[in-house]
This record gives C-alpha cells, structure tokens and sequence, in this order.
C-alpha cells in the first residue's frame, strides 16, 4: 500500500469509530443517562437494549 492509502485508511478507520461513539452516547442520552455516568440502573439498560422487560440479576 502506498502511504496517502494507509493514511486514508487509517482516517476512516478513525471516523468509524468517533461516529460509534457518538451513537453510544446518543443512545445514553435518550437512556437519561450522561456520558459520564458509569453505572446504569437496570432499567436504563433495558431501554438502551429496546425493551422494557423486567430487569434480572445479570442486569445490574
């Protein structure tokens, strides 16, 4: 590979990840959770999951 094509490469590599982290925080956000919270009830992660099923004890 020449070095423009690992540099591109690398680029978009680079905004695959920056554009998942975005939709993992949106999604937090919609969850009511902030980004730098570090734990979720096991409510708010049924609702990051989509669905509202009663939380067990793997969820907390």
């Amino acid at each position: 590979m020449k070095k423009n094509q690992i540099i591109w490469h690398r680029l978009d590599n680079l905004m695959y990840n920056i554009k998942q982290c975005a939709e993992k925080i949106t999604h937090m956000n919609i969850a009511g959770l902030s980004p730098s919270d570090m734990e979720a009830t096991p409510a708010q992660l049924a609702h990051l999951r989509g669905g509202t099923r009663n939380a067990g004890p793997l969820d907390a």
